[in-house]
């Protein structure tokens, strides 16, 4: 029932063209006002993330 639209280049969403830019969050005020804290560090997150990529075909095998 779901397909995944073909995308390439810059007819990327623009959540996956960012991914090559370096963005620093600051996470106090999400902290402060909703008590919000990581669930993850960056590592475990980039080890989860590329493979995903790979899978939905958006990053190229290594």
């Amino acid at each position: 029932p779901f397909q995944k639209k073909e995308t390439y280049g810059r007819h990327l969403p623009r959540n996956v063209r960012m991914i090559d830019r370096t963005i620093d969050y600051k996470m106090d005020k999400a902290r402060r006002l909703l008590g919000w804290s990581p669930q993850h560090d960056v590592a475990a997150g980039v080890a989860a993330t590329v493979p995903w990529l790979r899978e939905q075909g958006i990053l190229p095998e290594a």
